[in-house]
């Protein structure tokens, strides 16, 4: 199946494929740290283990072309993508969450890096950057790589512990020094939850914490908090750079952000002005209850487990119960920072606002 054959030449990302387009804060981060390699030498080299459908793919390529010298990428750049493509979520972990079924199904019916292959060749088109990829397990593909070599390694592969250790490995190998390896997922660091449980239960996708109350990927954790420590984690987004003496956290103090080709002109300047003025915090530690921040517009700004939650007034009153957000059946918006979460706020207000003078003059 060609995916061009029905959507030509736009890129494709189809809602029973989760996750798809949704951007935020986090790949506002690989823009930014694409951008610090950039400033410092004429082209880079970028690992990415795990693509799905090429979101981050297609982030990491524009930003090589937005970040080169004058717009134009170096022949020398370019991004090797490891996925693959195949189910592989355990049956237990399946059994809990549909829209883990509906992937596992668009991995098992190709469709998945179909989807892939198209939105990672329109979109070197449009760029000028080289994107390859190598559909295999990471396990069996790394060890053939270069030592090294890379300017990043970005691991977002599968969640389970021996999987993501095995990626850590490999990345500490294959990176250069100067380079950075980071990552996505990781909602808990291994001093915030309850060590003893995340070890048991390493080999399942997402769990609640007996600790904290809050839910995160008991794999991911427990591999990078073995690997690295303390590290720096940014809303879910983790970085690590390699220096002399073996690994440093990275100070983020500024994004530097563009609207990706592949978002709607409204999408883009929606994530721009979310991204607009975000000052990144690193090492949020994770709450046990929901805490009320403030009143924005027509928005109660929310913090819970390292996230900061924007609910409409309509939704119902504050609550600070553990499970208060999960009874909300979707209500709001999820943001890494609580500058995004205004900014979010503020748009969605002004959005009513619209909406409802619209209405009146109909």
């Amino acid at each position: 199946m060609r995916i061009s054959n029905f959507v030509g030449n736009e890129f494709f990302f189809p809602d029973n494929l989760s996750p798809h387009k949704n951007i935020d804060f986090r790949h506002g981060m690989l823009m930014t740290i694409v951008s610090r390699i950039l400033e410092q030498k004429d082209h880079i080299r970028i690992l990415e283990i795990g693509s799905w459908c090429g979101v981050s793919s297609l982030i990491f390529a524009e930003s090589i072309q937005k970040f080169s010298k004058g717009g134009v990428p170096s022949p020398n750049s370019f991004l090797l993508c490891v996925d693959p493509w195949t189910p592989y979520l355990d049956n237990a972990d399946l059994a809990h969450q549909e829209h883990y079924r509906l992937m596992e199904q668009a991995a098992a019916s190709d469709a998945v890096y179909e989807t892939f292959r198209h939105n990672t060749a329109l979109g070197a088109r449009l760029t000028g950057v080289r994107i390859d990829h190598v559909r295999g397990d990471s396990r069996s593909v790394l060890p053939y790589l270069r030592n090294k070599y890379f300017d990043i390694v970005y691991i977002d592969g599968s969640h389970y512990y021996e999987a993501v250790k095995s990626d850590i490995d490999h990345a500490m190998r294959l990176v250069e020094s100067g380079g950075f390896i980071c990552g996505d997922d990781l909602e808990g660091q291994l001093h915030d939850v309850d060590e003893e449980q995340c070890v048991a239960n390493r080999n399942s996708d997402f769990i609640r914490d007996v600790r904290t109350g809050g839910q995160y990927h008991p794999g991911v954790t427990l591999a990078v908090g073995r690997a690295f420590g303390n590290v720096s984690n940014y809303g879910g987004f983790w970085v690590a750079r390699k220096g002399a003496d073996g690994y440093e956290k990275v100070a983020v103090n500024a994004l530097r952000c563009f609207a990706p080709l592949f978002l709607s002109p409204e999408e883009g300047k929606a994530f721009q002005e979310k991204m607009n003025g975000i000052t990144p915090t690193s090492d949020v530690p994770p709450l046990l209850n929901p805490e009320f921040i403030e009143e924005l517009g027509t928005y109660n700004i929310i913090r819970y487990r390292q996230q900061f939650y924007c609910i409409p007034h309509h939704a119902g009153p504050f609550s600070t119960a553990p499970d208060w957000l999960e009874t909300l059946n979707g209500w709001g918006v999820t943001c890494s920072t609580l500058e995004e979460a205004r900014a979010e706020c503020r748009f969605l207000t002004e959005r009513r606002a619209e909406r409802e003078a619209r209405r009146r003059t109909v």
